[in-house]
């Protein structure tokens, strides 16, 4: 059914007596708490059909503002058209002009029906200024960092998927992967949800920067059969996401190369942490504080990787099929070895001492003289 001329206006003059009637009870129940009426949705982009619902974007300045939250449908059976009048505050405008989600359309694109004053029009043009400025900006590490937020949440709904038993649960998860990847995407393009929910994957197929073979991959998962396919539809979409959005990180916003004062004391808390736990475990075929011992090193590696432009460093996790607790002792030797010798090339050399009273007499100097250098 298409949308007629006639059918047109008669949803105009809907939505015009829906609109007057927030006003009204606005009026009547939280004077001045209502600030802005905006008209989103499909009646904004173009996108409307002969049954879709009203989206308003409400913002108001004071929690009595909430009495105008209504649901409702109007009409019955097939017929039947929903509708959610809620509202948003101007702190949530805020975190919305930081472009932290692609769906920013209520702040970007939304037609003013109602200000309460200029001044209220101004703060919103300033608000939808501010978010286009940062749409546009180039990849940076701050964006970067609101994507990866978004791709550790997917896989965290990656590992609730295999966790879970029921299939429904299962397909839940799934549609969650779908949404964090498609908000990295988007994000990393500096674009945001046009036309909604059902125009997603035709845009996301449109972008300049997409992961290769995404659209196959994205429509992989919604297709997929049965639990374990979708499993294993899940993981590759996150897969190859991911691994698209590191290469773009390292072409577009590379990490900086550390200085030797960056990374001052990291191989002697390593050495202090885990090495006799690593000994120890070893003398005792302690597999369990091995294989922990050198997960917490692994973890404060990957800090200082994900941070630091490092060379690559010899992994502490990988010994073996079964877990050798004497591997374990030489993995973590030649990791913290590695990392020593980058920080000596960049002239702060590991701090050790023969002696405690060695150690005293330099600690002391150092704080007489303001000489902070390594004392062998």
């Amino acid at each position: 059914m298409t949308v007629t001329a006639e059918l047109f206006e008669n949803l105009q003059k809907r939505n015009s007596i829906i609109i007057e009637a927030v006003k009204t009870r606005a009026a009547s129940v939280c004077p001045d708490a209502l600030d802005m009426i905006g008209v989103t949705g499909s009646f904004q982009s173009g996108d409307a059909h002969p049954y879709s619902d009203l989206d308003l974007l409400i913002i108001i300045n004071d929690s009595a503002g909430y009495a105008l939250s209504e649901c409702f449908v109007l009409g019955d059976g097939e017929e039947a058209v929903g509708f959610d009048i809620y509202c948003h505050t101007w702190e949530q405008m805020e975190v919305m002009a930081d472009y932290t989600s692609p769906y920013v359309s209520k702040l970007l694109c939304a037609d003013v029906m109602y200000t309460r004053t200029d001044a209220v029009k101004t703060r919103y043009d300033s608000l939808r200024q501010r978010l286009e400025t940062v749409m546009a900006e180039p990849f940076s590490r701050r964006r970067a960092a609101v994507i990866d937020g978004y791709l550790s949440h997917a896989a965290r709904a990656l590992g609730e998927m295999f966790l879970a038993t029921d299939p429904g649960e299962v397909r839940a998860w799934a549609a969650s992967v779908l949404s964090d990847t498609e908000s990295a995407v988007l994000l990393a393009n500096g674009d945001y949800v046009r036309h909604g929910v059902r125009g997603i994957p035709s845009q996301l197929a449109a972008l300049d920067l997409l992961p290769q073979d995404y659209p196959t991959l994205h429509r992989a998962v919604t297709n997929a059969a049965g639990a374990d396919g979708l499993r294993s539809a899940a993981r590759e979409l996150l897969s190859c996401v991911r691994g698209w959005f590191d290469t773009l990180c390292q072409q577009q916003c590379p990490k900086p190369v550390p200085d030797g004062n960056a990374l001052a004391g990291t191989c002697e808390e390593m050495v202090s942490n885990w090495y006799q736990k690593l000994r120890r475990a070893a003398g005792e075929n302690d597999r369990y504080l091995s294989m922990m011992s050198c997960a917490a090193c692994a973890g404060m590696l990957g800090e200082l990787s994900a941070e630091y432009a490092l060379p690559p460093l010899p992994s502490v996790m990988e010994n073996g099929e079964a877990w050798d607790c004497g591997a374990a002792v030489g993995a973590f030797a030649r990791a913290n070895g590695a990392l020593c010798a980058f920080r000596a090339e960049h002239g702060t050399p590991m701090r050790r001492y023969r002696s405690a009273e060695a150690f005293a007499a330099a600690y002391t100097e150092a704080v007489g003289s303001g000489d902070g250098q390594n004392t062998q």
